[in-house]
């Protein structure tokens, strides 16, 4: 009697996180299929086999969905931005690691990406400046370029705005072509750039 207790218990506990990845996942498909104003909060429930109640135990309105979709991919990008840059390649080279790495998520979280667009006004509502987390880890790795060594010490905040605009220009730029040769073409193109802005 006491596993099957545990047991109940611990599918309990997985339960939230289970519910809001439905909701996430619902509403990315159908903010993508039919634009963020036209659907509602009842809708994302029916497509993710909750009750309407549900959704609001976990976010007050929509909004609030699309910036918590918004959060995860940028712990998501910042992850992928930290694997990259790490190991005994030298500084030089780690622009190419961090344009490869960052391209491949974006054509794997293509769908999601499309979204962000969506994202600015809500976000500023809550206080929060979009991309704020990933252009802190940006100057994070452009500050530890300068200290050892690898680029021409400059003011790592101004770096990160620069460089989260080039990776936004170049993210477009795919997504309004996203073949392969573009793909490439950008990718080197990113690297360059970033290359170049830290003094390499």
């Amino acid at each position: 009697m006491n596993n099957i207790h545990l047991m109940q218990k611990a599918k309990r506990q997985r339960n939230p996180d289970a519910k809001r990845q439905a909701i996430h996942e619902s509403a990315i498909a159908l903010f993508s299929a039919k634009g963020f104003e036209q659907v509602t909060i009842a809708e994302i429930a029916k497509a993710a086999n909750i009750a309407v109640g549900t959704i609001y135990r976990f976010y007050p309105n929509k909004s609030a969905i699309l910036i918590a979709i918004s959060e995860i991919l940028e712990q998501q990008f910042i992850a992928v931005m930290r694997e990259a840059w790490s190991g005994d390649v030298p500084y030089s080279e780690r622009f190419n690691q961090m344009a490869s790495a960052l391209f491949a998520i974006i054509s794997d979280k293509r769908e999601e990406i499309v979204l962000l667009s969506l994202v600015q006004g809500h976000i500023i509502e809550n206080g929060t400046i979009p991309g704020a987390a990933i252009r802190k880890e940006i100057a994070a790795l452009h500050q530890d370029g300068v200290n050892h060594g690898g680029f021409t010490p400059h003011d790592s905040d101004h770096f990160a705005a620069i460089a989260h605009g080039m990776v936004e220009g170049a993210m477009r730029q795919w997504l309004q072509n996203p073949t392969r040769e573009n793909h490439h073409a950008l990718e080197a193109m990113l690297a360059e750039f970033l290359r170049h802005s830290a003094g390499v």
